[in-house]
């Protein structure tokens, strides 16, 4: 993993919980099926990438998260 400066780091786990917060706000006003089906799946791969990031940063910036 590059390097990453600190205010980066911070900027992109804060976009990423932005985008869960704004899906799970979605979910609770969309009724269509399909269109619930393709927030879930937006949702689902957000939720895995802040998963991912927050595993990686542990794994080099120790235990400490950020944001």
């Amino acid at each position: 993993m590059q390097a990453v400066a600190p205010l980066e780091r911070v900027m992109k786990r804060f976009v990423i919980r932005q985008n869960i917060e704004h899906y799970r706000a979605m979910l609770t006003v969309t009724t269509d099926p399909a269109q619930r089906l393709q927030i879930e799946k937006l949702l689902d791969e957000e939720e895995a990438k802040l998963k991912k990031y927050d595993e990686d940063n542990k794994k080099t910036h120790g235990s400490s998260k950020t944001a």
